[in-house]
């Protein structure tokens, strides 16, 4: 694990829980999230009016929370990754802070990887949602098998 829980404890305190939720869900700084995401100062609009609404949702403390005390990232996904036996479809964009897909190498002459690598940042379904979905459905046409394990839309 990266987080750490007494980081955790202490941010969900609610001596800080309240103020550091609200300082998180400012419109202004999912606005600045989004553009990290998306690797350009143009982002959707909608997503953001989404995340600002959803943030106001009970409950909605736990994830940022979680975030700021690094629980969200894990250490040993590429185990986990390695392990995958069935067909996976491994889509992303170039731009962007969170776009690092330096390991996708080790997956790539593995049989049943298929990555596509599009001109996004890195929300790549937002961006182009008809070349992400068509490359799904080819995914998708190409394991028929798996296929009917996974619902495309």
């Amino acid at each position: 694990m990266v987080g750490s829980l007494r980081l955790h404890r202490l941010v969900a305190s609610p001596r800080w829980r309240r103020g550091l939720f609200d300082l998180l869900t400012r419109r202004s700084v999912i606005r600045y999230f989004l553009r990290k995401t998306w690797g350009s100062r143009e982002i959707d609009e909608a997503l953001l009016e989404y995340d600002w609404l959803s943030a106001r949702q009970p409950g909605a403390e736990h994830a940022p929370l979680c975030f700021l005390s690094a629980l969200l990232f894990s250490t040993d996904s590429m185990r986990l990754y390695e392990s995958l036996r069935m067909p996976v479809w491994m889509v992303h964009g170039v731009r962007g802070d969170f776009v690092d897909y330096r390991q996708q190498s080790r997956f790539s002459d593995a049989g049943n990887w298929s990555i596509d690598v599009m001109s996004t940042g890195a929300l790549p379904h937002f961006e182009q949602p008809d070349a992400f979905f068509g490359r799904y459905d080819r995914f998708l046409s190409g394991h028929t098998s798996s296929a009917s394990q996974v619902s495309p839309r």
